[in-house]
C-alpha cells in the first residue's frame, strides 16, 4: 500500500515536472515567434505592440499577454490583456481575444456639449483562418462589443480573397477584392444606446424633439420601401422593413448573405435591389 502511495505521488510529481518544463520550453518558444511577429509588423506597418508579462497555457494551447499597449504614430492604446489561441500555425491563422482595450483617448464631452458619451473600454474578439490550397479565408469570428455603444459580430466565408501581398498595397488590394467570391456571411448588430446617440445628436443638430427626427427616418424608410416594392424588388423592400423595425425597437438585427454559388464581387451589379436578390441577403430584427 505505501509503496502504490509513494508510486503515486512519484507519477505526480513527475508530471508536474514535465507540466511545467513544457510550459518554459512554450513559453520561450512562442515568446521568440511572438517577438519576431511584432517585430516584423512594426517594420512593415509602423505599428508597435508591447507587452509586459507573457503566460502560456500547454493544454489550452493558450498564451495570455498582460499590460499590453499598442503605439501607432504617436497614439497610443492601452489593452488589459490579449489571449492568443493555437499557438502552431501564425502564417495561416489569426485568433486572439482582447480584453478590456482602452478607449479614454476619447474622452468625455462636458455636460450638455453633446449627447455621444465618451467610451470606456471594448473588447475584440477575431478568429480567423486562411486555407492556402483550397485560396479560401474563413471568418470564424469577429467580434467588437463596447458596453454603451454597440455589440458587433461577424461571420463570413471568402473564396479566392486578396494576397497577403496586398495589404501594404492599397491599390492592389482593391483590384485583388474584385476577384473574390462570397461564399456565406452572418453579421449581427446588437445597439447598447447607440441609436439614441445618433438620434440626439440630430436632434440637437436641427432643434427637433428626438420624436420627430425618429420620425423623419422612418417616413423616408417607408419611401424607399415603397420606391423598391414598386420596381419589383422584393428582397430589398423586406430588408429595409427589417430595418425600419429594428430602429423602432432599438434592439438588434442580423443579416444573413447566402447566395446560391459563390458570387464574385467585381460582377455585382450596380442596382441594390438586384445586388441583394443576387446575394440572396435576409435580415431580420432581433
Amino acid at each position: 500500500m505505501k509503496k502504490a502511495a509513494a508510486f503515486g505521488l512519484a507519477a505526480l510529481v513527475l508530471l508536474a515536472a514535465l507540466y511545467f518544463g513544457l510550459t518554459g520550453y512554450f513559453e520561450k518558444r512562442f515568446k521568440g515567434q511572438l517577438d519576431a511577429r511584432l517585430a516584423e509588423l512594426k517594420a512593415n506597418n509602423g505599428v508597435d505592440i508591447a507587452y509586459d508579462k507573457l503566460a502560456v497555457d500547454v493544454l489550452a494551447r493558450s498564451a495570455v499577454l498582460s499590460s499590453v499597449s499598442v503605439r501607432t504614430g504617436e497614439g497610443v492604446t492601452a489593452v488589459d490583456s490579449v489571449t492568443v489561441y493555437g499557438l502552431a500555425d501564425f502564417d495561416n491563422t489569426c485568433n486572439f481575444a482582447a480584453q478590456g482595450i482602452d478607449l479614454s483617448g476619447q474622452k468625455n464631452a462636458p455636460a450638455g456639449t453633446g449627447p455621444f458619451p465618451g467610451p470606456a473600454k471594448a473588447d475584440l474578439r477575431l478568429d480567423f483562418a486562411y486555407d492556402p490550397k483550397a485560396n479560401l479565408a474563413e471568418v470564424r469570428d469577429f467580434r467588437v462589443f463596447v458596453d454603451n455603444y454597440f455589440e458587433l459580430d461577424v461571420k463570413a466565408t471568402i473564396l479566392d480573397p486578396p494576397s497577403a501581398a496586398s495589404g501594404g498595397n492599397m491599390l492592389r488590394f482593391f483590384l485583388e477584392l474584385g476577384d473574390a467570391r462570397i461564399g456565406q456571411a452572418r453579421v449581427s448588430y446588437s445597439d447598447r444606446n447607440f441609436l439614441q446617440y445618433v438620434l440626439a445628436a440630430e436632434a440637437l443638430r436641427t432643434g427637433a424633439a428626438e420624436e420627430a427626427v425618429a420620425a423623419d427616418y422612418g417616413a423616408t424608410l417607408d419611401g424607399q420601401i415603397a420606391k423598391y416594392e414598386q420596381r419589383g424588388a422584393p428582397d430589398m423592400a423586406a430588408l429595409l422593413t427589417a430595418v425600419k423595425q429594428f430602429a423602432r425597437d432599438r434592439k438588434g438585427i442580423e443579416f444573413v448573405v447566402a447566395p446560391e454559388i459563390p458570387v464574385k464581387i467585381g460582377n455585382l451589379p450596380k442596382d441594390e435591389g438586384q445586388a441583394v436578390a443576387l446575394l440572396r441577403v435576409r435580415a431580420k430584427s432581433l
